[in-house]
């Protein structure tokens, strides 16, 4: 469960620099810009209400002279690159889109749930998709992984979204395998 529970502290740390307009977590006394990450994705959620339900497309966003432009000249720099897979997701594919990636979470967490329930995924094989699934869900708060079809670890996550699809074995078979020599 915890890639379903990382996308909605995604969507809230989304949800946080919309509503508030800050470029930082304020935390107290406590100013939190993970390295001037924060700074882009204020940015790129600041111009979220611009094309909000199917997003500015694949790479779409800092192609757009404006908004590149505007963010070298204000900054000194650009790395065009969000430093954050959901921000990603978000504004280059827009609500319709990060509800699309939400749902495809939870449908894969209550897949494996399923499959480990009903004892139709061998435990080493269940260990590795969880924590690879896991480990790429956490890389991309502070990474840009989602929607980067070239790397090897995207490829990846995908294979082993597909290697949890298959049917769960109906009781009516598995009582015909425990039958058979």
């Amino acid at each position: 469960m915890l890639p379903c529970a990382m996308c909605v502290v995604a969507a809230l740390l989304m949800l946080y620099f919309y509503t508030t307009g800050y470029d930082a977590i304020h935390v107290l006394d406590t100013t939190i810009n993970f390295t001037e990450r924060t700074f882009i994705w204020q940015y790129a959620i600041s111009h979220f209400d611009d094309a909000p339900l199917v997003g500015f497309g694949i790479n779409g966003f800092w192609t757009r002279p404006e908004i590149y432009d505007y963010f070298n000249q204000n900054r000194g720099w650009v790395l065009d690159n969000y430093h954050n897979g959901y921000i990603a997701i978000l504004v280059e594919t827009g609500f319709v889109g990060y509800f699309l990636f939400t749902a495809s979470v939870f449908l894969f967490s209550y897949k494996v749930l399923c499959l480990i329930a009903g004892r139709a995924i061998d435990r080493l094989h269940c260990a590795l998709i969880i924590g690879f699934v896991f480990l790429n869900c956490q890389t991309n708060f502070t990474e840009t992984v989602f929607l980067r079809s070239t790397m090897f670890t995207s490829v990846l996550l995908i294979a082993f979204f597909f290697a949890v699809c298959r049917s769960l074995p109906s009781s009516r078979a598995q009582l015909r395998g425990l039958e058979q020599p």
